[in-house]
């Protein structure tokens, strides 16, 4: 498998937002020549790590932490400095990276399910350096994309000033790497929300919804 070109291919798909819902459209298993532990990021709560096509290309493994896999961690980890020869997971594009958040790793003395694997996620893991950390404007994409998930969950007829203060904040740490018309989509956002029009604050958190989400996939 080549991963610079399915990276390629997954780029040229349409924009999640407007692509017929498949199930596990994005499912794959990837053969590993080589792999690189980089450890665990304890800010965000995941294990990294860079894994070699036998054809070319790198993709960086990433398992996030749950509570409702304790183990899972740890499982990864050891699967990962095993030597592990091939990687099944989900398949996506982020900052210019292929990234995998596998199901499955297939290690030389069999497979491992980190999501199945027993623990009390108690181990003490592998610091990652920072080549795991994540960079400013990925941090303020993700933050934007939290902010907006936070307002449908809550609804936004029930926001109140608490939740203006995170959208201004997001606005302007967007501004802040440059993204400037998102920031101003998140400006818009927190007036429509100071405001009793609630056709404003759809359509203000619609627009802002919908600029961070096709942001977050093509950054």
């Amino acid at each position: 498998t080549d991963f610079d070109a399915l990276a390629a291919d997954l780029g040229e798909r349409p924009r999640a937002l407007v692509r017929p819902r498949v199930a596990a459209e994005s499912l794959r298993v990837l053969a590993v020549a080589e792999t690189e532990l980089l450890g665990y990021d304890p800010a965000s709560q995941r294990l990294h790590a860079f894994v070699t096509g036998p054809d070319g290309g790198t993709a960086r493994v990433v398992v996030a932490h749950t509570p409702a896999a304790p183990g899972a961690l740890e499982a990864a980890e050891q699967a990962l400095n095993s030597g592990p020869l091939a990687v099944a997971g989900h398949l996506h594009r982020h900052r210019g990276e292929l990234i995998v958040e596998p199901t499955a790793i297939l290690t030389p003395d069999g497979p491992v399910v980190p999501d199945l694997a027993p623990g009390d996620d108690s181990a003490e893991l592998e610091a990652a350096g920072e080549s795991a950390a994540s960079e400013p404007v990925s941090a303020a994409i993700e933050d934007a994309v939290s902010v907006c998930a936070d307002l449908a969950h809550q609804g936004l007829r029930r926001s109140r000033e608490p939740s203006r203060v995170r959208v201004e904040a997001a606005a302007a740490a967007l501004n802040r790497v440059g993204l400037q018309r998102a920031a101003t989509d998140f400006v818009h956002l927190s007036i429509a929300l100071g405001n009793e029009d609630e056709a404003a604050k759809s359509a203000a958190w619609t627009a802002a919804a919908v600029r961070m989400l096709v942001t977050a996939e093509l950054h």
